[in-house]
């Protein structure tokens, strides 16, 4: 006890000079984690991208006599093939229309402001407001955003074989996680079950298994779902010729994921740029894609999804509106699951506690 007590001042004095050390390489520390951020990351993705394919190889290995490791095969190709198209010919187009509609927004809102001046000219509020000023730094500085998301994910060579590079490792190890799904699935377990207790790992499977239906179950389908409906919606759009069927298109795909408001937010994102250009299909875009999205609701979701996340109304905006209070997009579309997860988690706890 006393030789702890002599130890004390350099004790203090150790733990003093480790943490100036760190304040004064806070830089290089920061620049580590991220790296060991990074690559925990590659396999975070790998982990996820196997997941998610998981669907698919059970759909092979269930109606097909192909080995596992050929379906693995063709459902990579497949996925490299489709990815390959939208990285080199779907994004410059769309970052072309984005540019294109960016250089055109003065005309637009001028055109925008004539209309409005039309229908309200005994508003004195338009007579001391430049609205046509305003709008068109809105809207450009709205664009200019997507465009320098974009650019500054995919437009330099770096940024772009890093992506490239990303996900290749991650494809790579998603497709090993694939093909011994059985011994990775396994070794969680026996990891689990040696650090918890019986009842709790009983919880944990029980977690994990809600997770994956939910989360994986809901992003799955949704997924599929939204191809489906922005390939439709862009090909009516480009049957109709109506300009920046591309962008509309991928504005479609993005809006559908979220609940009850996204594809009305798509039909209008898609009439505006008809006002604008073609406002004599104004009614024929409105029409095809509420058909679109009528045939969505009614009988597409039904097939992609095995079951539905049954969300209300006010939980869905809820979870929208928290979704974008975080972040970027991605967070939205995380949300829908999250508060489904939860939703259940509730009613689940509630009925166990009826039954007590």
């Amino acid at each position: 006890m006393d030789k702890l007590k002599q130890l004390k001042p350099f004790i203090y004095i150790s733990f003093g000079i480790i943490f100036f050390t760190i304040i004064n390489n806070v830089g290089a520390i920061s620049e580590f984690l991220g790296k060991i951020f990074n690559l925990v990351a590659i396999f975070v993705y790998g982990i996820f991208i196997s997941a998610f394919l998981n669907p698919v190889l059970e759909y092979f290995e269930k109606h097909s006599k192909l080995k596992r490791i050929q379906s693995i095969l063709i459902i990579y190709f497949t996925v490299v093939t489709i990815v390959s198209l939208l990285l080199f010919l779907g994004v410059p187009s769309f970052i072309n229309n984005i540019r294109t509609i960016t250089a055109e927004i003065p005309d637009y809102m001028i055109k925008l402001n004539s209309t409005f001046q039309k229908w309200a000219t005994k508003i004195e509020y338009f007579d001391k407001v430049n609205f046509t000023k305003e709008l068109t730094e809105m809207g450009q500085i709205a664009m200019m955003g997507i465009e320098n998301t974009l650019i500054n994910t995919v437009g330099s060579i770096a940024n772009m074989f890093k992506l490239i590079s990303g996900f290749i490792i991650s494809l790579i190890l998603s497709g090993f996680f694939l093909a011994k799904k059985e011994y990775f699935i396994g070794l969680t377990k026996e990891i689990v079950s040696l650090y918890f207790s019986e009842k709790n790992t009983v919880k944990i499977y029980f977690w994990g298994e809600k997770l994956n239906e939910v989360f994986l179950g809901w992003l799955h389908g949704k997924t599929i779902d939204s191809i489906i409906i922005g390939l439709l919606g862009f090909a009516a759009l480009f049957f109709l010729r109506i300009p920046y069927a591309v962008f509309l298109g991928v504005a479609i795909y993005v809006t559908n994921y979220v609940p009850y408001v996204g594809p009305f937010v798509g039909i209008i994102i898609s009439s505006m740029v008809a006002f604008f250009t073609v406002p004599e299909k104004i009614p024929y875009v409105i029409l095809t894609l509420f058909i679109i999205q009528q045939f969505d609701a009614w009988y597409l979701e039904a097939r992609c999804f095995k079951k539905t996340l049954k969300l209300d109304l006010f939980w869905g905006i809820a979870a929208v509106l928290f979704g974008g209070a975080i972040g970027s997009p991605i967070w939205i579309v995380l949300m829908i699951p999250t508060f489904a997860f939860i939703k259940d988690m509730y009613l689940m706890r509630k009925d166990a506690k009826e039954e007590e």
